[in-house]
C-alpha cells in the first residue's frame, strides 16, 4: 500500500525527529467551494471503498496553489510555533551573514 510505503521511507530518512503522520482528505465543502469534479466511486476490486459512500474526486484536481496551501496548514497545526519562529529568525540570520561572504578560487 502506497501509505505505508511512503511512512517507511520517510521515517527511514527520519530516524532522529518525531515524525506524526495524518491522513486527510478532501472535503465535501471543499468540493463545493472549489467547483471540483467528482466522479462515481469504482466499488469492484476496491477494498478502500467498501465502507466509502458518495462519489469521488481528484486530490489533483485542486489547483496546486490552493493545495500547497491545504497542506501547509496541516503540517503546521502540528509545529510549535515559538520554535519554528525562533528557527525562521536563525535562519534569516544566517542567510544575511552568508552574503558576506565570498568564495575566491
Amino acid at each position: 500500500m502506497i501509505w505505508n510505503d511512503i511512512q517507511r521511507k520517510i521515517e527511514r530518512y527520519t530516524a532522529l525527529a518525531e515524525v506524526r503522520f495524518q491522513r486527510v482528505a478532501v472535503t465535501e465543502e471543499q468540493i463545493r467551494q472549489y467547483d471540483l469534479p467528482t466522479r462515481p466511486t469504482k466499488r469492484e476490486g476496491n477494498s478502500h471503498a467498501k465502507n466509502f459512500f458518495g462519489d469521488s474526486v481528484e486530490i489533483d484536481a485542486i489547483p496546486a496553489d490552493i493545495l500547497q496551501e491545504l497542506a501547509r496548514d496541516v503540517i503546521e497545526r502540528h509545529v510549535d510555533q515559538r520554535q519554528f519562529e525562533i528557527t525562521r529568525i536563525a535562519e534569516e540570520s544566517e542567510r544575511e551573514a552568508l552574503k558576506g561572504w565570498r568564495v575566491t578560487t
